[in-house]
């Protein structure tokens, strides 16, 4: 199995959002399906896989321990991210096996979306801030404003068909690779707004709800209850 590799002190997969029928429900799998799955892609293939993923991680009781168990992960901002962490550390291996499991994403309203994902962007600001700067990067908001500012337009119509058509080639590649629901390419415009202004949120405070209580991320990898 992928936890008998010589090295290897955790497992982990990728997963993917299955969605209710609702509105809120099929934008939270969207971020999940098109925003989450390529942008690990793109970190494992540039940094290796450092992290573990919160729907699946497996490790032994031994090698959990070696690395301080889950007491040590009692306020940390980021529990999956922490068990990567430490495992490194430990001079061990994460290692990905090749299945990819499905979540199912239950939000009744954006509200629910919403409270989810700014815990979501929040834990990557305290556990990795450049990731977190950078993300905005990726943002359609981004060619959209080089099309209000460009002289000549060509300039800016030319970069937003170029990062519209490129995000419509990641969802096409990704179902062709990853079992997932089908893309909706007319909900796109909706959950682009909708990381701009996630992201934009992010970096207006720190609190968070967890587990039904209200949290305070730090300036690294702890968190408290406020």
């Amino acid at each position: 199995g992928t936890l008998d590799r010589p090295g290897a002190g955790a497992a982990t997969c990728l997963y993917t959002g299955a969605p209710d029928p609702n509105l809120a429900s099929r934008l939270g799998a969207m971020y999940i399906n098109d925003w989450f799955v390529p942008s690990a892609l793109v970190d494992i293939g540039f940094h290796g896989l450092g992290v573990t993923y919160g729907a699946a991680i497996a490790l032994t009781r031994d090698r959990l321990d070696a690395i301080g168990g889950f007491e040590g992960m009692v306020g940390v901002t980021s529990q999956d991210y922490m068990i990567g962490h430490l495992t490194r550390r430990a001079g061990l291996t994460v290692e990905l096996a090749p299945a990819v499991v499905a979540t199912v994403v239950e939000d009744a309203s954006l509200a629910q979306t919403h409270r989810r994902e700014i815990r979501w962007m929040r834990a990557i600001r305290a556990s990795r801030p450049l990731d977190h700067a950078l993300w905005i990067c990726s943002s359609g908001l981004i060619p959209l404003a080089l099309l209000a500012l460009a002289w000549p337009i060509a300039i800016g119509g030319t970069a937003v068909a170029l990062h519209l058509g490129l995000r419509l080639v990641i969802h096409a590649l990704l179902r062709r690779r990853i079992a997932m629901p089908p893309a909706e390419p007319r909900l796109l415009p909706v959950r682009e707004l909708m990381n701009f202004a996630l992201w934009v949120h992010s970096l207006m405070g720190r609190r968070v709800r967890w587990g039904g209580q209200t949290m305070m991320t730090g300036d690294g990898l702890d968190m408290r209850a406020e």
